[in-house]
């Protein structure tokens, strides 16, 4: 009976290492994960800024291709005005637009960093 509880006596050292080991796997796990999420956090907000920059890029693109339909028509001999059924154009601030019109339609593509944000509308046809 007595070197049965000394067998029992000697374990429990063992016990608290194996519960100090899997005490310190589990804070170690939940640290990874709560890093990871933090900069999941952080590239979203960096991306609100190449979004934004991204959307103004597309209208600048659209705002190119109203001019180039309405008042080209108007006023011919403007520096402004191009025969050009594209438009790409790197911005100030680094963002880029890459516009495309065709008798029927307008695309616009705006870009910064890993941001990309698109405008697009069909022309209505007049019917005499």
């Amino acid at each position: 009976m007595v070197t049965m509880l000394k067998k029992i006596q000697s374990r429990n050292g063992q016990a608290m290492l194996v519960m100090v080991m899997v005490l310190g796997i589990t804070m170690l796990g939940v640290s990874a994960i709560a890093g990871y999420i933090t900069i999941q956090q952080l590239r979203t907000a960096g991306d609100v800024s190449n979004s934004a920059q991204a959307i103004y890029a597309a209208d600048a693109g659209t705002d190119w291709a109203l001019f180039q339909l309405y008042l080209c028509p108007a006023q011919p001999t403007s520096s402004l005005c191009t025969n050009a059924q594209e438009f790409q154009q790197t911005l100030e601030n680094g963002a880029t637009v890459d516009a495309r019109m065709t008798a029927t339609s307008v695309q616009s593509i705006g870009s910064a960093g890993r941001a990309n944000r698109a405008f697009g509308f069909y022309l209505a046809t007049s019917t005499p």
